[in-house]
């Protein structure tokens, strides 16, 4: 796959140039991959199958890093906001940044880290989880940021598929999904 088509693929999903430039996503060459910048120096990079559809992905460095912390403009609005919105993927970040939603970081895997649950806590916002259906915190990780913020809170994720992000179904879906969120994963 090439750099045009890998890159369509995003904006297929409704993420804009801009936002892709904002955020440093670039193209390995090399890798044949795209080049996401997960703020602690090192890269993840995520390559797509012939067509486009399925996602494999590639780690070089250290995968605990989270992926906005690197753009100061989200730094600023988390302070701003005494809020940071934490997704599970670069994509869903990118596609809320693009609705007007500059308060949000992405875990970019399956879990939380312990490194990653320091610097939340450290960031003494209140913090809603806005992660894939498929995805839960653990309670002693919501335990422990609760001694951090003043509110963790969850975006449910009715409706959505097993994989599905809350912004997969679109910005007035997630709008009302953050609207609607909740101090418990049971959504």
């Amino acid at each position: 796959m090439d750099e045009t088509t890998a890159v369509q693929i995003w904006l297929d999903e409704g993420i804009k140039p801009e936002t892709l430039n904002i955020f440093g996503v670039r193209w390995d060459e090399e890798l044949s991959a795209l080049m996401i910048p997960l703020g602690n120096g090192n890269y993840h990079f995520r390559r797509f199958d012939g067509n486009g559809k399925k996602w494999d992905f590639t780690q070089r460095g250290n995968s605990v890093g989270i992926f906005g912390r690197h753009i100061p403009e989200i730094i600023w609005n988390i302070n701003r906001k005494n809020e940071v919105i934490v997704f599970e993927s670069a994509k869903s970040v990118m596609k809320a940044y693009g609705w007007g939603f500059k308060n949000c970081v992405a875990l970019m895997g399956g879990g939380i880290s312990p490194w990653q649950l320091i610097w939340l806590g450290k960031l003494g916002a209140n913090i809603v989880f806005a992660l894939d259906k498929d995805m839960k915190v653990g309670e002693k990780y919501v335990k422990a940021l609760r001694g951090f913020c003043e509110k963790v809170e969850f975006v449910g994720g009715k409706g959505l598929c097993n994989g599905e992000a809350p912004v997969d179904k679109g910005e007035e879906i997630w709008r009302r999904c953050y609207g609607t969120r909740q101090t418990d994963q049971s959504g």
